[in-house]
C-alpha cells in the first residue's frame, strides 16, 4: 500500500441510508473533512476520491467507483456512494465489508463497515424461499416418509479384556470365519480356530516405489499421477462424483478443502494460491512544459504470481503503449490531469496501486522589471524576463497616450506622456499565464528661483518633487532671511528661539555641520514655505497628502503607505522604505523651540498649508512605523521640510 507522505486527512465521515418512500436504496452517503500536513483545511481545493468496498480479505475488491469534487471553505466533502456505480452488485450477506478511501491516488484508510447496511440487504432477501418451515406438530410416522434408509440387524461386539481381542459374532457359527484380531508393534495379525494367529511367514507387508503400492504375499496397485495429493476439481466436477467417505478434494472454483464426511461434502476455507505480487504504479509525475507523454514505473509481477494491466480511472484522451508493460509510455492531453492504476491479477486475487500523471504547460513567472522615473524624456526602454516557457506580451493598465515598440519582447521601448503608466508583462501558456507589473513615471525636470533643478513623479493623477525643496528666495525673489544661532552656548543672543509665527526664515540642519544642504534640503518657517514653491506649484494641503495616501493603499499598501515612500537608504534603526514610487521620503529632522534640532535620521516632517493664526499642519514619516500621520498644531516658527506638488 502506497503510504501517504504529502496529505494528512481529518476522517469525519457519517455513512447514512438514503431511504426514499420505503423503496430500496441504492446509494449511501459519505462525509469527510480533508486536511493538509500542517493541520489546515483543505478548503475550495479540487480532489479526485476513490472509494473500494472490499471483502474482508482487504483484497478482494467487490465495488469501486470515483468521484471528482471540490471541498467547500471547511475542507468538507459530501459523497453519495453508488451515485456513479452500481451497488446491486454486492451481496452484503456473504461476508463482512470493508471501505477503502483514496485522495489523488493516495490511500489514505480502511475501515470496517460495523453493521451491515439492513435496507441494501433487504433486495437480496425478498426472493429467498423458506425450505425449512418449522411445523407445531407431528402426526405422522415411519412408513410416511419418503426415501427411508434400509434397517439392518444391529451387530455386537465383547471385548475381551484378557487378550484384548474383539469377538464378533454375526451367523451364529464359531467356525467359519476370522474370530481374532490382534496387533503387535506395526504388525496386524489375524486368527483362526479359536484364536491361532497367523505365523510371521505369512504376515503381509507394504511396499511403496513411484506411484506403485505392493503387497508382499498379494497384490499390486497404482496411486495417482500426482503421488496422493489431494486432487483438484471444480465444482461442477465434484458434483459429478460418486464419493465415499473421507474423499478428499480442492475446490478450484470456490478455492477450499472439502471432505466427504456424512454425506455432504464439508468445507474448509484456506488461502487460495498463489496470490498476486503487490501492486506499485510508482512515483506521481508532473510536467510543466509541453510533454504529453511519460514513462511509468510500475512493479513487474513476481514470476507465478500474476499479470500486471494498466488502466485509467479519470483523465480523457489518454492512451497507453501497451498497457501489460509495467514500464510503458503513456500518452495524454495538454493541460489535463490522469488517476492511473496498475492492477497485478492471479485466478486467487488481485493487487492494484494508483499513480497521479499531471501535463500542466506552466508557464514561466513573469518579472515586469523595476520601476523607473523618467525626467526629461518620454521615452524609456522595459527590462522584463525572457520567458522560457510560454509566450509573453505587454499592456498599458493605466495612462494614456503611450505605446510599444513591440509588445511581445520584454525589453522593447515604450514611449509616453508626461504621467504616469501602470504596464502588465503576462506570460501565457496553453494551460494557464503569470503576469507582473511596473510603474513608469515621465515628467520634466522642474526650477527653483534659485536655478537649482529639481526631479518630479507622477504618483496617481498627482505631480511631486521627487526632492526636498532647498531654494533661499521667494518665487517673487524676495531673499528669505537665513538664521543660524542657537542657545547651545547658552547666549542670550537667539534669534531662532525669537522668531514668531509671521517670520520667514530658513536653514540647514545643523547649520550644514555635516552636508545636510545636499541630502535633505532646507528647513522653512511656515511663513517662508507658503511662498517658497516655483510658479504652478504649491505647497501641498492636507487633501493633496490625504489623496496620495489613498492611491497608495489602493495600489497594493494597505499597511504600509510609509515604507513605499521612504527612501531605501538614509533611515536609522532598520526604518528604510521600498520606495516603490519615486518619492524619496528622506529624514531631514526638524528645527523646533529654542533653536534645537532633532530627529534628522528617524523622522521627516513636511508642511501642510493647512493652519490656524499660530500652527500649521505638517504630514510625517517615521523610522518604526509603518504607516504616514498629518500631524495637527505645530508651532509656526518650528523649521520643517518643503515638498512642492503642482497645481
Amino acid at each position: 500500500m502506497k503510504k501517504m507522505k504529502h496529505l494528512a486527512i481529518l476522517l469525519l465521515f457519517v455513512l447514512k441510508l438514503s431511504i426514499l418512500f420505503a423503496q430500496t436504496p441504492n446509494q449511501f452517503k459519505y462525509q469527510a473533512v480533508l486536511r493538509n500536513p500542517d493541520g489546515t483545511v483543505m478548503a475550495d481545493e479540487n480532489v479526485i476520491i476513490a472509494i473500494s468496498i472490499l471483502k474482508s480479505d482487504l483484497s478482494t475488491s467487490v465495488f469501486e467507483e470515483t468521484h471528482n469534487i471540490t471541498t467547500n471553505t471547511y475542507g468538507l466533502i459530501n459523497l453519495n456512494i453508488g451515485s456513479e456505480e452500481d451497488l446491486s452488485v454486492i451481496d452484503w450477506s456473504s461476508d463482512e465489508y470493508f471501505i477503502e478511501i483514496s485522495v489523488n491516488g493516495t490511500i489514505i484508510g480502511t475501515t470496517k463497515l460495523l453493521s451491515v447496511p439492513y435496507a441494501l440487504h433487504a433486495k437480496t432477501a425478498e426472493n429467498i424461499a423458506e425450505t425449512d418451515p418449522v411445523y407445531a406438530a407431528w402426526n405422522k410416522n415411519y412408513n410416511d416418509l419418503t426415501n427411508t434408509p434400509n434397517i439392518i440387524d444391529s451387530v455386537s461386539a465383547v471385548i475381551d479384556t484378557s487378550t484384548q481381542f474383539i469377538r464378533t459374532e454375526i451367523d451364529g457359527s464359531t467356525s467359519n470365519e476370522i474370530q481374532t484380531i490382534s496387533r503387535l508393534g506395526t504388525t496386524v495379525t489375524l486368527s483362526n480356530n479359536g484364536g491361532s494367529f497367523i505365523d510371521s511367514v505369512n504376515t503381509q507387508t507394504l511396499d511403496i516405489n513411484g506411484t506403485s503400492l505392493s503387497i508382499s504375499n498379494g497384490n499390486t496397485i497404482t496411486l495417482p499421477e500426482n503421488g496422493g495429493k489431494v486432487p483438484v476439481y471444480t465444482t461442477a466436477e465434484i458434483l459429478s462424483l460418486t464419493p465415499e467417505q473421507g474423499d478428499a478434494v480442492f475446490n478450484s472454483t470456490e478455492k477450499i478443502y472439502q471432505i466427504y464426511e456424512g454425506g455432504i461434502w464439508q468445507s474448509f476455507a484456506t488461502n487460495c494460491w498463489p496470490q498476486p505480487t503487490t501492486a506499485s504504479a510508482g512515483s506521481s509525475q508532473i510536467f510543466t512544459n509541453t510533454t504529453t507523454s511519460a514513462t511509468l514505473n510500475a512493479n513487474s509481477p513476481e514470476i507465478g504470481h500474476g499479470n500486471g494491466l494498466w488502466s485509467i480511472v479519470s483523465g480523457s484522451g489518454g492512451n497507453f503503449i501497451d498497457n501489460t508493460d509495467p514500464a510503458t509510455t503513456f500518452t495524454g492531453v495538454e493541460c489535463s490531469s490522469y488517476i492511473l492504476k496498475w492492477t497485478i491479477s492471479t485466478d486467487c486475487n488481485s493487487s492494484s496501486n494508483n499513480v497521479s500523471i499531471i501535463f500542466n504547460h506552466t508557464p514561466t513567472t513573469a518579472n515586469a522589471g523595476e520601476n523607473q522615473i523618467i525626467n526629461g524624456a518620454t521615452t524609456t526602454s522595459l527590462a522584463a524576463n525572457t520567458p522560457e516557457n510560454g509566450t509573453g506580451e505587454w499592456t498599458i493598465i493605466s495612462g494614456t497616450g503611450g505605446s510599444f515598440a513591440n509588445a511581445l519582447s520584454p525589453t522593447t521601448e515604450f514611449t509616453g506622456t508626461d504621467g504616469s503608466y501602470k504596464l502588465r508583462w503576462t506570460i501565457t501558456t496553453n494551460c494557464s499565464s503569470s503576469s507582473d507589473d511596473v510603474n513608469i513615471s515621465f515628467s520634466t525636470p522642474l526650477a527653483d528661483a534659485d536655478g537649482n533643478s529639481y526631479n518630479t513623479v507622477w504618483i496617481g493623477n498627482q505631480l511631486w518633487m521627487a526632492e526636498n525643496l532647498k531654494v533661499t528666495q521667494e518665487v517673487d525673489g524676495t531673499p528669505i532671511p537665513t538664521v543660524t544661532d542657537d542657545n547651545s552656548s547658552g547666549s542670550s543672543n537667539d534669534e531662532w528661539d525669537d522668531l514668531d509665527y509671521t517670520n520667514k526664515a530658513y536653514c540647514y540642519y545643523n547649520n550644514n555641520a555635516g552636508g545636510e544642504a545636499d541630502l535633505y534640503g532646507a528647513l522653512y518657517t511656515f511663513a517662508a514655505a507658503e511662498n517658497a514653491c516655483p510658479t504652478g506649484w504649491h505647497l501641498p494641503t492636507d487633501d493633496d497628502w490625504t489623496d496620495l495616501v489613498n492611491f497608495i493603499i489602493s495600489d497594493g499598501h494597505p499597511d504600509s503607505v510609509g515604507v513605499a515612500l521612504k527612501d531605501t537608504t538614509g533611515w536609522d534603526s532598520g526604518g528604510n522604505g521600498t520606495d516603490d514610487y519615486g518619492f524619496t521620503g528622506l529624514p531631514g529632522g526638524g528645527r523646533i523651540s529654542g533653536g534645537v534640532f532633532n530627529q534628522a535620521g528617524t523622522y521627516g516632517y513636511w508642511w501642510s498649508s493647512e493652519d490656524s493664526p499660530f500652527t500649521a499642519n505638517i504630514f510625517g514619516l517615521w523610522f518604526n512605523y509603518s504607516e504616514t500621520n498629518i500631524m495637527i498644531g505645530n508651532d509656526k516658527s518650528s523649521g520643517y521640510s518643503v515638498r512642492c506638488i503642482k497645481d
